[in-house]
């Protein structure tokens, strides 16, 4: 049995935006908007390993310090940046992305 090709209207509905979070070192995610705030909501519980004494590892309570970054992502912007990385080329931004 054949797929039902979208509509135009399905095609064009609102799709959710994007959360991006950056941690520390410069890694950076980009999740579905419910997702990341479910992984934030997660920090809530958090605890850090501190490994700076190769012989003692210290788990502590994670600090307002850490450097975990957050931004809202569009949903065109994430297609622009998704197309851009597929087809290799610039999509018409004319900086690097913001994070």
């Amino acid at each position: 049995m054949a797929t039902a090709r979208p509509t135009k209207a399905e095609l064009l509905k609102k799709k959710s935006n994007y959360i991006v979070i950056t941690f520390e070192y410069g890694k950076t995610y980009v999740f579905p908007f419910e997702a990341g705030m479910q992984l934030i909501a997660a920090f809530e519980n958090a605890e850090f390993v501190d490994r700076s004494d190769y012989q003692n590892h210290i788990i502590k309570d994670v600090s307002v310090e850490s450097s975990i970054e957050t931004k809202i992502m569009s949903q065109q912007e994430y297609l622009d940046y998704k197309m851009s990385g597929l087809l290799g080329v610039n999509v018409g931004k004319e900086e690097p992305p913001p994070f």
